[in-house]
């Protein structure tokens, strides 16, 4: 992938690092690539975070439009927490200290060692969970690097959560004076409702759902299972 996409203007690869399902690599990545923008001037006025399993249901046309007339606004699910949403409320994704490698996951209580590590969230702020995937305004997207350079020992503190990237960066800015500029939407069409693949991969027969939703992305696609979904989604944007 890398040979075929790093000749194309814009495209950047940023060094890799390893990173364990729940652990706090996903959220290691996109604080890089949110410094790569701050360093490199880039000019932009949001920044979505995607995956490689996420796929546009809209043209960039009407992605530009829906910007236009949401001007300052960030998109970023969110509730508090504790939350009957997740086992334990959440709390237990911060209470304990997480190590995570690719055979397992180990926990150990945070108030075990109350002299080598921070117990609770750190600066007072009160946890924000929710989606993992989000779309930011520039402003508020300076702030979180800003407060991440400003607050070292908040980044410290969730390099040993679980699934931190759904706290991370939700508590920052919930907990932020642009509180009231965050809608409470990540705008992607995701299915919960399969546990086994949480969320569930999407296939033809979710064809007409995703063709009457108004998100502009969704996930998660696996074209060695169904590449034809693929080609609806671009053929409806086609003709929009």
């Amino acid at each position: 992938m890398k040979r075929d996409l790093q000749t194309l203007p814009g495209v950047y690869f940023l060094p890799r690092h390893r990173s364990y399902h729940g652990g706090f690599g996903h959220v290691r990545s996109t604080i890089k690539g949110l410094r790569f923008l701050e360093k490199q001037g880039i000019d932009y006025d949001y920044v979505f975070l995607l995956t490689g399993q996420d796929y546009p249901l809209k043209s960039p046309a009407e992605i530009s439009t829906f910007l236009e007339n949401n001007p300052g606004k960030s998109f970023l699910d969110h509730f508090s927490l504790p939350s009957p949403v997740w086992t334990d409320g959440g709390m237990d994704r911060l209470s304990y200290l997480w190590f995570h490698s690719p055979r397992r996951i180990r926990k150990v209580p945070r108030d075990r060692f109350p002299l080598l590590c921070q117990r609770e969230i750190p600066y007072g702020l009160a946890p924000w969970g929710g989606s993992g995937y989000w779309t930011l305004y520039r402003e508020h997207a300076d702030y979180v690097v800003q407060f991440i350079r400003s607050h070292p020992k908040y980044e410290r503190f969730f390099r040993r959560g679980h699934v931190p990237d759904e706290i991370f960066f939700q508590t920052i800015l919930l907990n932020s004076p642009y509180q009231v500029d965050l809608v409470n939407d990540d705008i992607r069409y995701i299915d919960w409702s399969d546990p086994r693949e949480a969320p569930k991969v999407l296939v033809k027969d979710d064809w007409e759902n995703l063709e009457k939703s108004k998100d502009l992305f969704a996930r998660k696609f696996d074209v060695g299972r169904d590449q034809d979904i693929l080609s609806l989604i671009d053929e409806a944007k086609r003709q929009a």
